[in-house]
């Protein structure tokens, strides 16, 4: 079997962008194709590879988070 995946490497590991469907243990060949210098990623790729925690509801209640209060409840 022959895949191409996605992987990025982080900590000494390969964290794969899709499950794979093998059992515990299956051993694998591996070969390393980095991108090209030149190639361009998209904000969100980048923001991912950030590892930026966040709230789950940090969109919600980003007025909260960066301000401290909820910007509805602010005085004009």
């Amino acid at each position: 079997m022959v895949t191409t995946l996605i992987a990025t490497y982080k900590n000494r590991a390969l964290l794969l962008d899709k499950d794979l469907p093998l059992q515990p243990k299956t051993k694998v060949k591996i070969t390393i194709d980095l991108p090209a210098k030149d190639e361009k990623k998209s904000f969100l790729e980048q923001a991912v590879e950030l590892d930026f925690d966040a709230p789950s509801d940090w969109s919600k209640r980003v007025d909260e988070y960066l301000y401290g209060v909820n910007k509805c409840q602010m005085p004009n």
